[in-house]
């Protein structure tokens, strides 16, 4: 856990160093049950997608995506600051809840396909119209001002404005979060590229396959690096202590606000 003295070391990289070494290997652990979650929900939405629930398909990625990506976080959370990984697995349930609500409320794009997936011509107009280019620099807004939400809701029992807060509080905090971000999507779109000359230009099936493990690895690899870097963005924004301890799960002393 990071004590007082160590938040009084404001060295970005020596902050990520200490966390990598003190938990990598779970936060591998668990960003690989993640991902293999997300495997499952994306073979589970191709089948409805096959049987024409298109609409079905997508609110199905979005809302079970949205709680899985909530249990990553809570479970990584709590590896981060200080717990172990058996006890990290034991969830707060509110705060849980509350988190996967916001991240289904803020995946404003995903929301959008599901309505407008009645079918595919509607869907296929819709995405070369204005109103998708707007919906898509919103989201890409959001990812950034939702980056701190998962620490200001599991460690700190507030909400999105606090996350908002924690995100906009200063120009630091800003060039630590938009780096990870950027660096996520253009991994992401890098791997979607060579799935598609995988499934398209070159489709063997030992090519198919070595793609899926590669991108599978990626994305565990990706996930981890990405809680420990927003999880010291985190800790070096200096968030205030909650004014109302009231608000904290009294069942869980472990989520305590650790900051001053």
């Amino acid at each position: 856990m990071i004590n007082t003295g160590e938040r009084a070391d404001r060295s970005w990289w020596a902050l990520v160093r200490r966390t990598t070494a003190a938990s990598w290997w779970q936060l591998l652990l668990v960003h690989t049950a993640v991902a293999g979650a997300f495997l499952g929900l994306e073979k589970l939405s191709t089948q409805l997608l096959r049987s024409g629930e298109l609409s079905g398909a997508h609110l199905l990625t979005v809302v079970a995506g949205g709680l899985v990506t909530a249990w990553g976080w809570s479970v990584s959370l709590r590896i981060l600051d200080g717990g172990g990984l058996l006890r990290a697995l034991r969830p707060a349930p509110l705060r849980l809840g509350r988190l996967w609500c916001w991240l289904v409320a803020l995946n404003i794009s995903g929301l959008t396909v599901v309505v407008v997936m009645s079918d595919l011509t509607t869907y296929s107009t819709f995405l070369i119209s204005p109103e998708m280019k707007a919906i898509q620099l919103l989201t890409l807004y959001l990812a950034f001002a939702g980056a701190l939400l998962p620490m200001a809701v599991l460690l700190e029992g507030r909400g999105i404005v606090r996350g908002l807060r924690l995100s906009h509080g200063g120009w630091r905090t800003v060039l630590r979060v938009l780096p990870v971000l950027l660096l996520g999507w253009i991994v992401s779109g890098v791997m979607n590229e060579r799935e598609t000359l995988a499934l398209v230009v070159y489709p063997r099936p030992t090519g198919i396959v070595a793609e899926q493990v590669e991108r599978f690895l990626v994305e565990v690899g990706q996930g981890a690096l990405t809680a420990i870097l927003l999880y010291a963005a985190y800790r070096l924004a200096a968030p205030k202590p909650n004014p109302n301890p009231a608000t904290h799960d009294d069942h869980h002393p472990e989520y305590m606000d650790h900051v001053g």
